[in-house]
């Protein structure tokens, strides 16, 4: 992220100038320290990740964990930002891509807030739009979380099967 830089110049006969008790000096330093700290381009998280994930291979967890830390620490809450989602998630004019990714946005959402039922549910919507190794591994993180080990190991299976990375695939056999 760009950082804004500022430099205000006062001319001497200004600041002579100004009202007698400084007033106008003072608002006038307080205007450029109000402009200058702002930064020059802040994206929400929910920005970031959408943008990030719109045709996007693989799922980056860090912004998952930064638009959840944003939801739950503004005001917008996570309600809000899970029906923001849902507009994106929802739109038939996007690749299947994009619609899988921001559904499994959803689905991490979820999860984090405490939801392992909505957040499987959320899952196979995105498996339906796309089959992706992040969708499948997923639905076996879900499914181990709830118990239900044998049903979840048969989706790390087709997780490992779906993956092109050799690490991630050693680390899901060995698990």
């Amino acid at each position: 992220m760009a950082e804004a830089r500022c430099a205000v110049a006062v001319p001497a006969a200004d600041r002579c100038a100004s009202s007698g008790n400084g007033l106008g000096l003072r608002l006038l330093a307080l205007a450029a320290a109000l402009v200058c700290a702002a930064p020059a381009f802040a994206a929400s998280a929910l920005a970031e990740a959408l943008r990030h994930h719109r045709d996007a291979d693989r799922l980056d967890v860090g912004r998952i964990a930064a638009l959840y830390d944003e939801a739950i620490l503004t005001a917008d809450g996570v309600n809000r930002t899970l029906g923001r989602l849902r507009v994106f998630a929802n739109r038939a004019d996007r690749p299947p891509r994009e619609l899988a990714n921001t559904r499994l946005l959803i689905a991490h959402v979820l999860w984090r807030h405490g939801d392992p039922d909505a957040a499987l549910a959320a899952t196979d919507e995105a498996l339906a739009a796309l089959e992706t190794a992040d969708g499948l591994l997923l639905k076996g993180r879900l499914l181990d979380a709830k118990g239900d080990a044998d049903a979840a190991a048969e989706w790390y299976q087709r997780a490992i099967a779906a993956s092109d990375s050799e690490p991630e695939k050693e680390f899901l056999t060995c698990a």
